[in-house]
């Protein structure tokens, strides 16, 4: 900007040196459109960037921050969100932030969200004094008093159980466990992201790792039923493959011609 400025004024004192009684002051306007494009648009402080800076809460994962801010805006992944106060702006993670008026889900704003209570759960999950969001949505019937986020998309309160945000029918709050891999049950039955499986076993179902699980008469991948394959002889081997005595099975495909008794993934 000063060197912009001393360029200026050598090149009017050279104009008005030249100045003639024809020609007026016409050299010095015309100089006039070129000093203004090449100024800055705004302060060079107004355009320097600076993150948010806010602790995440614990929960499945921790995100990179999408928010950042100047003086005067504040951006989601380079969208600007519209109404934000940056100096109150929060980032809270998940996709999550908040300024002293309002709370925002990926940029926009959280209808009716009570800022001041505000806060993140984990899996999309958040609240405030009155309502249970997920993904900047409002969680029909969830009670926040008693709500409480169990990873791989599940939470449950005193009187239901929820996945991504949707309530499960027929489900026991009490006796709701989840597995991993997106596997969980109750005292009744056995659910794979959200969904439940027919002909399950509860009490003997158990989540080996990879996707895959198994009660005592079948095994899954992804929830899906593996046909053939034996539960009491059925291993995991890592990286997507596992075993029984008789076949090898790559994410759930099984592979035509592989010698379960001599094969291991190469690490």
């Amino acid at each position: 900007t000063e060197l912009m400025m001393t360029r200026l004024h050598r090149l009017t004192r050279f104009a008005a040196m030249k100045r003639t009684a024809r020609t007026g002051w016409l050299p010095i306007l015309l100089t006039l459109p070129i000093f203004l494009v090449c100024l800055p648009s705004q302060p060079v402080a107004a355009i320097t960037p600076s993150r948010v800076t806010a602790r995440y809460p614990a929960g499945f994962g921790t995100p990179p921050m999408n928010y950042s801010k100047d003086a005067w805006r504040v951006w989601f992944r380079g969208r600007e969100v519209v109404d934000a106060v940056p100096s109150s702006f929060v980032d809270l993670g998940d996709g999550y932030g908040k300024d002293a008026w309002r709370a925002f889900f990926e940029g926009r704003p959280v209808i009716d969200a009570a800022a001041q209570s505000f806060t993140v759960l984990c899996d999309g999950y958040a609240r405030d004094a009155w309502r249970i969001y997920w993904c900047g949505r409002p969680v029909a019937d969830a009670a926040p008093s008693s709500f409480e986020t169990l990873g791989w998309g599940y939470a449950r309160d005193a009187w239901r159980v929820f996945w991504n945000g949707q309530p499960l029918s027929e489900v026991a709050p009490s006796s709701f466990e989840v597995l991993g891999d997106g596997y969980a049950h109750d005292a009744w039955r056995v659910f794979w992201s959200g969904q439940p499986l027919s002909e399950v076993t509860p009490s003997s179902f158990e989540v080996l790792g990879d996707g895959y699980a198994h009660d005592a008469w079948r095994v899954f991948w992804n929830g899906r039923p593996l046909s053939d394959a034996a539960p009491l002889s059925f291993e995991v081997l890592g990286r997507g493959y596992a075993r029984d005595a008789w076949r090898v099975w790559f994410r759930g495909r099984e592979l035509p011609g592989a010698s379960p008794s001599d094969f291991l993934p190469q690490y």
